[in-house]
């Protein structure tokens, strides 16, 4: 008996984490015709996997860039269970995954800008959200602020947003607080010290949870928490190797916090 169904072929570590976690790779209709099994996806398909998967109840694993650790290729991919991105509650864990990446953890000095990261296309699809979802929270945004604001649009090519217009460079100066749905750059947010607020799918919500008419209120980021918050990500991300060896399976079914990494 196989542990789930996977749809994505060779997409962000599918194939690896079906190898190794007892998975099988099937069709999209393969799928969605037998729903005795949870089911794995990566890639395309994502709006009518997820739509599925609501409307039958049915347990999913979602793989996708990790949250942090990724440079010049997406060597770390996350696995959330039943969400976009994990939400659960953060769980004290040990530091060792953690430090394996070497992460630059920054506190920029606050600003007055607020800074809006607009959703990608696939997200805006699987959660059909409206075309003018910018333009409908700046309108949200002004009846609580009169602070000014900044449009963070994704660069089309991954080595400008990477090397040449950064998020961070973007964020670097007077940006109060950064508002998206479920990107990335939420957490690349957190990880320089400034406040977020999603308004959908994102795992900075387990760290803070405001609404936009909080966006006065807001205070800065406890060091601590944070600290405590990318350990219990370190353990929801995984390398290709990990994903083929099991240990990311391990990882995911295992209740106990204790648990090392191995490698």
């Amino acid at each position: 008996m196989h542990n789930f169904l996977c749809v994505g072929g060779e997409k962000y570590g599918s194939a690896s984490f079906s190898n190794g976690s007892n998975g099988k790779i099937v069709s999209v209709d393969e799928a969605l015709s037998d729903i005795s099994l949870p089911l794995c996806w990566a890639g395309s398909h994502k709006e009518v996997l997820y739509q599925h998967c609501i409307e039958n109840n049915r347990k999913f694993y979602n793989l996708d860039t990790g949250y942090f650790g990724n440079i010049k290729r997406k060597e770390i991919i996350r696995v959330s269970i039943n969400n976009f991105q994990d939400q659960s509650p953060i769980v004290d864990r040990p530091d060792d995954r953690l430090k394996l990446l070497s992460l630059e953890i920054q506190d920029f000095v606050r600003g007055e800008t607020i800074v809006i990261v607009p959703p990608d296309e696939k997200i805006s699809k699987s959660f059909k959200l409206l075309d003018n979802w910018v333009e409908k929270t700046q309108e949200e945004i002004k009846k609580y602020s009169d602070r000014p604001i900044k449009i963070r649009n994704r660069p089309g090519s991954r080595n400008t947003r990477l090397l040449s217009d950064t998020f961070n460079d973007f964020i670097k100066t007077d940006t109060h607080v950064v508002v998206g749905y479920s990107s990335n750059a939420l957490v690349e947010a957190v990880l320089c010290g400034i406040p977020v607020i999603a308004l959908g799918h994102s795992a900075t919500t387990s760290l803070m949870n405001y609404k936009l008419s909080d966006i006065e209120n807001i205070s800065n980021i406890d060091q601590e928490k944070r600290y405590s918050w990318l350990k219990h990500l370190s353990y929801r991300q995984f390398s290709h190797k990990e994903l083929e060896n099991g240990l990311a399976w391990k990882l995911l079914t295992s209740e106990s916090s204790s648990v090392r990494s191995g490698t």
